[in-house]
């Protein structure tokens, strides 16, 4: 286990940020997720987001939470498409788990 950023949602604003991850924070092994005012939270506490249901309003929202000019944008951008590049090919139903999660969810909302 080691420390790492991953994109999730601050418990107490709601807002999807960039968070680190601290390993072996709280216990051995027991992670603690810092966000950028400062507090850390215990990973139950905190919702991830797989990114193949990160929706494009989703990225819009975390970059301008997170970044403050247009190179990190492009960046972020080009990190986000390497990812969901990887998804895809991992995806057993051949990419088409992002399109699935999305028709429950708006099924969920209608």
């Amino acid at each position: 286990m080691s420390t790492y950023k991953q994109i999730c949602r601050h418990p107490n604003t709601g807002v999807w940020e960039k968070a680190t991850w601290h390993d072996d924070y709280f216990a051995p092994h027991v992670y603690g997720v810092e966000f950028s005012d400062g507090k850390v939270y215990t990973t139950d506490m905190v919702e991830k987001k797989e990114l193949k249901e990160f929706w494009a309003d989703d990225v819009i929202m975390t970059f301008m939470n997170i970044y403050d000019n247009q190179n990190e944008l492009v960046e972020f951008l080009n990190e986000l498409e390497e990812v969901y590049k990887r998804r895809w090919k991992a995806d057993p139903n051949g990419g088409q788990g992002a399109v699935k999660y999305y028709k429950e969810l708006k099924e969920k909302l209608v």
